[in-house]
């Protein structure tokens, strides 16, 4: 018997089919990396948190093409809209959601997307003699797009927008494939469709210019690196209320009033009652004759410093004092130096090292050259995103050899879902040393915001000053020990 050629069998893919199987795997590889540096830099950064969407894209490739069952328009399409819209209330300023919920909104969007990308992508496999040339196709437009989010948007963008253009273009595509389909809109009430496709990729676009618009109000510098993106807001310019804040990413880092009257007054996080202030006031810190600054005046603190920010902690040093700052941004130093005045204004001694912390700690111990800090201030935490590195057993080894056996180690903990309390305490166990917490409350008048400090010592002078003691907050749950080979974020999500 001589089989019977199916028309498909001898038809020639439409030039459009072979083009679309470049951009549909572009975008789609584009997303998986944009949604991974979101949800690993932004939200949390858990180890192996990068499987979750690798595995949901490979897991929507194997559905698309598995059968052209799974793969169905009127599911899929408004489940795409519905993603669009919760990873709108995500992404918006100023809106706080949990971490798992974060999580689960931007994984659920992108297997949706990826579902869509992949699933029209195999409704265009052409005929099995052309099927080299498409798979080809979709392996070259699988790499440019992560090309596109490592090379091409540091440069393109001042911020992660690729992320957005990336769900945006999507859809874009996916309307273009519906308007390619003319048998969807032929009869009945699905002809008016494309309207209401083409309404929504504009009001989509209105969204993106105005989120983008949102970041930027204010932004008089702005800077993109591996470390992520700073940016220097200036408000108020001419008034007592003028000020400038660095952001990294939606986190706040610092902010100094420029005022003549104000600008010497810490601000943020870092304020007169915040936990750093307590420390560098009220500690009293031993030298060798045993006379303490408090009484003498003479004795210069030797301060240490894990993460610079504006720089805030320069303006409590005094004539004699020493501080190292340890930072890993290059671009952190340049814009505390030039938009900034609390490092400039600062009598105190300074001296920065850039690079990873815990890591220049330990090479200047193998060298043997201990600092003996009065105060090691921990301020590297980005949110919820923790450096957990900097939190271990073995990293307050590191802390301790370079402080003074009356030192204090102070913390800065404020976190939106996370408690990193019971973690300081279980390490201050380990230490034979007492965590004290002081929580310091938002201050609009004095620009001080919310901010959780713990407090690390064995020092019995400075635990029982009265103001520390007044201010102590009380604690709760079980201690925590994270050590380098192991760590668990979900013990402290709040």
């Amino acid at each position: 018997m001589i089989p019977v050629a199916h028309p498909r069998d001898t038809q020639a893919p439409l030039p459009d089919n072979t083009l679309f199987g470049f951009p549909l795997p572009a975008c789609g590889s584009l997303l998986l990396v944009a949604t991974t540096n979101l949800i690993t830099q932004d939200v949390a950064p858990v180890p192996f948190l990068w499987i979750l969407p690798l595995a949901l894209y490979l897991l929507s490739f194997v559905i698309s093409f598995g059968g052209e069952k799974w793969y169905d328009r009127r599911f899929w399409s408004p489940a795409m809209f519905i993603s669009m819209a919760a990873v709108g209330g995500v992404i918006l300023p100023g809106l706080a959601n949990s971490i798992f919920f974060q999580i689960t909104v931007y994984s659920a969007s992108l297997f949706v997307f990826c579902m869509v990308c992949h699933g029209e992508l195999a409704r265009l496999k052409p005929d099995p003699q052309f099927l080299t040339y498409f798979y080809l196709c979709i392996a070259a437009g699988g790499v440019m797009g992560g090309f596109f989010v490592a090379l091409a948007a540091p440069w393109l963008f001042s911020g992660y927008w690729e992320y957005p253009v990336g769900l945006i273009v999507m859809y874009g595509l996916f309307t273009i494939c519906l308007f390619r389909d003319s048998d969807v809109f032929a009869n009945g009430p699905l002809r008016r469709i494309p309207i209401f496709l083409l309404a929504g990729l504009l009001f989509l676009l209105a969204g993106l210019g105005f989120h983008i618009q949102k970041w930027e109000k204010g932004a008089i510098a702005t800077v993109r690196n591996f470390h992520g993106v700073l940016r220097v807001h200036e408000y108020g310019l001419g008034t007592e209320k003028w000020h400038r804040l660095l952001r990294h990413g939606r986190l706040e880092h610092g902010i100094q009033f420029l005022a003549p009257s104000r600008r010497q007054m810490p601000a943020s996080y870092i304020g007169y009652t915040s936990g750093i202030a307590i420390a560098m006031e009220h500690g009293a810190i031993r030298n060798p004759e045993g006379l303490t600054r408090k009484t003498s005046g003479k004795i210069g603190l030797n301060i240490g410093v894990v993460g610079m920010g504006v720089g805030t902690i320069s303006v409590f040093g005094k004539a004699g004092d020493s501080i190292r700052y340890y930072e890993i941004n290059p671009e952190v130093l340049r814009l505390s130096r030039e938009y900034f005045t609390y490092r400039k204004d600062s009598p105190i001694e300074e001296t920065v090292i850039l690079g990873d912390a815990r890591v220049s700690m330990e090479r200047e111990l193998t060298k043997g050259h201990t600092q003996g800090f009065d105060i090691l201030v921990l301020d590297a935490f980005n949110s919820d995103a923790v450096p957990i590195h900097l939190l271990t057993r073995e990293a307050f080894e590191i802390y301790w050899a370079h402080l003074k056996p009356n030192g204090i180690l102070a913390v800065h903990i404020s976190a939106i879902h996370l408690d990193l309390g019971p973690v300081i305490r279980g390490l201050a166990k380990e230490f034979s040393k007492q965590a004290i917490r002081i929580v310091n409350k938002k201050n609009s008048q004095l620009g001080t915001s919310w901010s959780d400090w713990m407090l690390v010592t064995s020092n019995k002078e400075f635990i029982n000053d009265g103001i520390v003691r007044e201010l102590m907050q009380s604690e709760s749950g079980q201690p925590r020990v994270w050590t380098d080979d192991f760590s668990n974020l979900l013990h402290v999500v709040r």
